[in-house]
């Protein structure tokens, strides 16, 4: 199986901590316009939630580019057809 690996993508460890760093800031930031605006509960509850969900993409972004990601050849070829479906149904 090792055989059809074609390439290995691993992120840069200073563009994936800037990454990071800006989309946990992003959650943070609306966390605190969410404590600190005069707004009602309906749009302070859509900050909160917008909030968990940047800080949970972030953590998904952080498991994610941990690792080394490998690309085989059968992901390849069947990217490939899909694609190509695609393309011809337009």
């Amino acid at each position: 199986m090792s055989d059809s690996v074609i390439a290995r993508l691993k992120a840069s460890t200073v563009r994936r901590g800037f990454a990071l760093f800006v989309m946990m800031l992003l959650g943070f930031l609306l966390l605190y316009l969410t404590a600190t605006i005069d707004a009602g509960f309906v749009h302070k509850a859509f900050l909160v939630g917008i909030a968990a969900a940047v800080l949970w993409m972030a953590r998904a972004m952080q498991r994610g580019t941990k690792g080394v990601s490998n690309f085989m050849l059968i992901i390849l070829v069947f990217s490939y057809n899909f694609c190509r479906k695609i393309h011809d149904s337009i």
